[in-house]
């Protein structure tokens, strides 16, 4: 039987080139600007292709894999790195959904995201509002999950604040909801390696339609829902989506946001 979650970021190392003389200093600086295990977590959303190349060296390392693996772990589920128990996916017995169409409940899911400046970092939340998955020989084989973006929510501001982010991420220098209420992902296909996947889909937003890349787990809940987590990053600059972003302006100083957002999801859904 073939099974679902997540996909590892690939990564690996780049050497500096010096002269023998300075080899000993330049081994010294490289050591100043490693980056932590969950520096190389987030790689994949704020990282360049340099430390994507050396979180891959590091990783040789078994103690600073099983806290990168922590670190992963953090990013998909939201928790404190030190809080997120490792278990060996070889010894999880996974119950999967009986196969039948499944229905998604808005009411019992959720997607969170998570948005980044140069200093700071805003997270919330947006509702979907409808979906259905599909399941044929314990796989998903088709799916269509609808978000309504007039839902957008902030969470860790005050609440005049968080009001004002909301009016601003809803207004037409981000994703116009006045214009384009709603956004849309579309399953094509999925790669399985043991009750893993990488799932590809089509994310549109703002009417413009770009292909991304979902990690995700699922499991039974009963004989009649399922339960489907992951998450994935989007590029914002794709779907036109301009205020602050490096990809459209220059020299923006420290008012420049980052193009990547995560979304993180928790689904419920039944026949």
């Amino acid at each position: 039987m073939k099974k679902l979650v997540f996909a590892v970021l690939g990564v690996g190392l780049i050497f500096s080139s010096c002269s023998e003389a300075d080899k000993s200093e330049a081994s010294v600086k490289d050591a100043d600007k490693k980056p932590t295990a969950c520096e190389c977590a987030k790689a994949n959303q704020t990282g360049g292709s340099k430390m994507l190349e050396l979180c891959k060296e590091l990783r040789a390392d078994s103690t600073f894999d099983e806290e990168y693996r922590r670190c992963v772990a953090a990013e998909i589920t939201g928790k404190d790195p030190s809080k997120v128990k490792l278990v060996d996916s070889d010894k999880i017995k996974l119950t999967f959904p009986n196969d039948g169409q499944y229905l998604i409940l808005p009411d019992e899911s959720k997607i969170t995201w998570t948005g980044n400046k140069l200093s700071a970092k805003h997270t919330g939340t947006v509702k979907i509002q409808s979906g259905s998955i599909t399941i044929t020989d314990s796989e998903i084989v088709s799916g269509t999950v609808a978000i309504d973006m007039t839902s957008i929510t902030n969470n860790d501001l005050e609440s005049d604040k968080a009001a004002k982010l909301e009016k601003h991420l809803k207004s037409e220098d981000f994703f116009d909801v006045t214009k384009f209420s709603s956004a849309s992902f579309t399953f094509k296909e999925a790669k399985f390696i043991h009750n893993k996947a990488v799932v590809e889909g089509d994310l549109t937003i703002k009417g413009k339609t770009n292909p991304v890349q979902i990690n995700l787990m699922y499991s039974a809940q009963g004989d009649e829902a399922m339960m489907m987590t992951g998450a994935f990053i989007f590029d914002r600059s794709k779907f036109d989506v301009r205020f602050g972003s490096e990809s459209f302006f220059d020299n923006l100083g420290d008012n420049l946001i980052k193009d990547h957002i995560m979304m993180k999801f928790d689904v419920k859904a039944a026949k």
